[in-house]
């Protein structure tokens, strides 16, 4: 459970963790959906591509990505929020990251630069008060779903990560009439 905690996405300190999970309770009218796999057996992305995978199990393995991101290392993690200091300090993402893809299809995934190093480029910071983001700049051949790649460096509480492409939207229409 630990390592569980640690990758948590909303910055869940351990300890509140493992308060969340003496609370559970069995639920007996709940739908309980088996994985695909056990854990440990889940077949790496390079198997989900490769030559080798029939059709459907690709189809089924590729059905189970549910985002593509470029994840920042720490050492870019560092930097950006040296440059642009967390403004809601209770809700920072565990991995900054920038998303490309939500739930893509086999295609989608397979057309990534699966594995590569790519540099982001940092284009503005914007902050409603309930969001704070910067929008960044994606390298030639990699693509975003979003109309404004973004890092979500932080969220007040009550709101959202995905609310950042709002935020992001009224800053870039903001940009663009500064310069008009």
């Amino acid at each position: 459970f630990p390592v569980a905690a640690e990758r948590c996405q909303h910055a869940v300190p351990l300890p509140a963790a493992l308060r969340m999970k003496e609370l559970w309770e069995e639920d007996a009218s709940a739908t309980v959906v088996q994985p695909v796999w056990r854990p440990g057996d889940a077949p790496s992305i390079d198997d989900v591509i490769s030559d080798g995978a029939s059709p459907g199990a690709a189809q089924q393995q590729a059905s189970s990505i549910y985002y593509a991101a470029v994840f920042l290392s720490q050492k870019s993690r560092r930097n950006l929020l040296r440059v642009y200091p967390v403004a809601h300090p209770e809700n920072v993402p565990a991995d900054l990251h920038c998303t490309l893809l939500f739930k893509p299809s086999l295609d989608q995934a397979t057309a990534l630069p699966l594995g590569s190093k790519v540099t982001l480029r940092v284009m503005g910071c914007a902050d409603d008060g309930r969001n704070q983001a910067v929008a960044v700049r994606l390298p030639s051949g990699v693509t975003s779903g979003n109309a404004q790649p973004h890092i979500t460096i932080s969220y007040a509480n009550g709101s959202h990560p995905k609310f950042s492409n709002d935020v992001l939207a009224a800053w870039a229409a903001s940009v663009t009439m500064a310069r008009n």
